[in-house]
């Protein structure tokens, strides 16, 4: 999900509840490139050097996929979605189409035993750490292509959207469903 909408939170949550699962934090902050330490600055990088975005997003992925293929018991707080939307939003219209869709489909990896939750709307109560991008516009339209895209890259999913009413509530409503569709299932 887009910045601000639980995915911290929610995983935190989830791996306190489900104590077999532990928190692995995906925060891509790790992954940027030397001297870019907000979200702002790694756009600006995309801009001016599309290669060196797309090398960023490179990293992201195969240290994403390791995790998935190395650890059975893990709750994540990002997936490949959201590499997917960062990456058409910031350098979509320089890709070529064999680019993009080469970029499609390792996003669309979803290991098999994995449950996917999208969460697609930032919260209004989002503190404002000069990390993220404020900007509602633009928040509106990374929300946009996650709610598009959760559906293109996923299409036998069942997409849980719970009701968003604010933060709390909803790391609840999302913390029983997934307690309750892992029930007695293999994981």
């Amino acid at each position: 999900g887009p910045s601000g909408s639980g995915k911290t939170t929610l995983a935190e949550n989830l791996s306190m509840r489900l104590l077999t699962y532990k928190y692995f934090n995906t925060d891509k902050k790790l992954y940027y490139p030397p001297g870019v330490i907000t979200h702002a600055e790694l756009i600006d990088v995309a801009h001016r050097d599309p290669a060196k975005y797309m090398e960023f997003c490179q990293r992201i992925i195969n240290s994403r996929l390791a995790v998935y293929n190395t650890n059975e018991n893990i709750v994540m707080d990002r997936g490949l979605l959201d590499v997917w939307v960062y990456a058409i939003l910031q350098i979509g219209h320089l890709m070529t189409s064999a680019q993009t869709k080469a970029l499609f489909e390792l996003c669309s990896v979803t290991p098999t035993g994995r449950y996917l939750i999208v969460l697609t709307e930032p919260f209004s109560e989002v503190e404002d750490n000069h990390v993220r991008i404020a900007n509602p516009h633009y928040q509106d339209m990374v929300s946009t292509l996650f709610q598009s895209y959760s559906r293109k890259m996923y299409p036998n999913h069942n997409i849980y959207r719970p009701s968003q009413v604010s933060r709390e509530p909803l790391i609840e409503q999302v913390s029983k469903y997934v307690i309750w569709a892992t029930k007695d299932q293999p994981q």
